[in-house]
């Protein structure tokens, strides 16, 4: 059962939302990180679970870029879409934290990638789609394409 909604330091930040019995961030609640997080995090607002991030939030970051999607554990899993600084939108399938399933990113200038990723790491076939029309496919394998172009792990395009 949850209690109304409750302001108090963690660890990590502040968090204003219900708790839990056990007095743990339980429901729809904020945390902002502290100002020296060291992934770089402002805030989540989102549903916990006794204490963790889990069910649907959006997460802030100091560089500008955000994640909106399913948690589980603290970190992404499932369906969740990331808009990058610089303007590149990622709408990707998560387990555990890691890129698992297909992943489509969209640059600004209007390319499109689409790639698959396993536990984190491309693999199999992937396109992309430039402005103009043209297409060029690759195939992934330990993260790396034909082209020996390395994959990020945080932007693909």
């Amino acid at each position: 059962m949850q209690t109304e909604e409750q302001t108090f330091e963690l660890d990590v930040g502040t968090y204003t939302g219900p708790i839990s019995p056990e007095n743990r961030p339980h429901g729809r609640g904020v945390l902002a990180f502290l100002p020296d997080d060291p992934m770089g995090r402002l805030r989540y607002e989102g549903d916990f679970e006794e204490g963790t991030k889990t069910g649907a939030g959006a997460m802030t970051f100091a560089s500008g870029d955000k994640y909106e999607g399913g948690f589980r554990d603290g970190v992404p899993h499932g369906e969740g879409r990331f808009t990058y600084s610089d303007g590149q939108e990622e709408a990707a399938a998560w387990e555990d934290g890691e890129r698992h399933g297909l992943s489509r990113c969209r640059t600004p200038g209007g390319t499109e990638e689409e790639i698959m990723f396993w536990e984190g790491e491309a693999r199999g076939p992937g396109k992309i789609t430039k402005p103009d029309g043209s297409v060029e496919e690759r195939t992934y394998e330990n993260g790396k394409s034909g082209f020996d172009l390395k994959v990020s792990s945080l932007a693909i395009c």
